[in-house]
């Protein structure tokens, strides 16, 4: 049933009325993971996704179909919205990576549950990005894809999470740039956002000024010597999980510590460098064993 619908998608054709009514009839057999397992559906949408176009024409299709609410109803709660966040960034991605053009599709799917109206009417969806990321780790878990790995669904949902702070990037402080720039999910996050903007429609998006606002966010972090990924190198080299459990072995035993110790002390070098002071490995230890003290229960 699904494939039908894909292939019609990638190669722009109608369903034969005869066909079509067949998989409306039967598109409750997609409920039943017992004949249709939920891998098999979530990779005819890996398969789709390996073009934006032909992603969204899919998902048009099966919602068309009314088959859409069967596998992602969560999609379907979308409907009527004023701007369409489900086809129109998939309609302009120019990207051929099905993580890309997925994590595009995913991008505003916590809307559904954030709309709300402004004074003068218009629709607002605050918060809906990390409104998203529990309806995407959902889906996840419901549909496997497994196709994708660990850390592609990872980056997925950083891309869900943190894909509005490219349209405010120049106001954006050192501190959250760092956390964005130097995770591996900024090229999944980059992607995403050029499609949310392209999307606006013609005069509303230069593509040129889009590039400009990111390579003026990386040259921040790129101030010190060395060039790019300089600074990650230099905090990298500095600390690091491993460090923090030669120097404190308790948290061998609570590496919930470490991840809430070792950001913020990685923030903390990163003032420090940017602003072209030096930073010792007795000032880190000093700072850590601060730290660490203050974050037991």
């Amino acid at each position: 049933m699904l494939r039908v619908f894909r292939f019609a998608a990638k190669m722009d054709f109608e369903i034969e009325p005869n066909t079509l009514s067949a998989a409306k009839e039967l598109k409750g057999l997609l409920l039943n993971p017992a004949l249709i397992s939920q891998e098999s559906i979530a990779q005819e949408f890996y398969k789709a996704a390996k073009s934006g176009r032909t992603l969204s024409n899919f998902l048009y299709k099966l919602q068309e179909a009314g088959i859409l609410d069967n596998i992602l109803p969560e999609f379907t709660s979308m409907e009527g919205f004023d701007h369409d966040p489900l086809h129109e960034c998939l309609k302009v991605s120019p990207y051929n990576d099905p993580i890309v053009n997925l994590a595009v599709m995913f991008h505003d799917i916590g809307k559904a549950t954030t709309r709300g109206t402004n004074k003068r009417g218009y629709s607002n969806y605050h918060g809906h990005e990390s409104a998203g990321v529990p309806i995407v780790q959902e889906i996840f878990k419901r549909l496997r894809f497994s196709n994708l790995g660990p850390n592609d669904k990872s980056n997925i949902l950083k891309a869900v999470e943190r894909h509005m702070h490219i349209h405010n990037l120049d106001n954006l402080k050192v501190k959250t740039l760092r956390k964005l720039i130097h995770d591996p999910s900024w090229d999944l996050v980059k992607a995403v956002s050029y499609c949310d903007e392209a999307s606006r429609g013609p005069g509303m998006f230069d593509p040129a000024e889009f590039e400009a606002k990111i390579e003026r966010a990386e040259a921040k972090l790129n101030t010190i010597p060395g060039g790019a990924n300089a600074l990650k190198k230099q905090i990298a080299a500095l600390i690091d999980g491993n460090r923090l459990m030669e120097w404190f072995p308790q948290l061998q035993q609570d590496r919930k510590q470490i991840g809430i110790v070792l950001p913020k002390l990685q923030d903390w070098a990163a003032e420090l460098l940017l602003a072209q002071k030096d930073v010792t490995e007795q000032m880190v230890y000093k700072k850590a064993k601060q730290m660490v003290s203050q974050s037991r229960p």
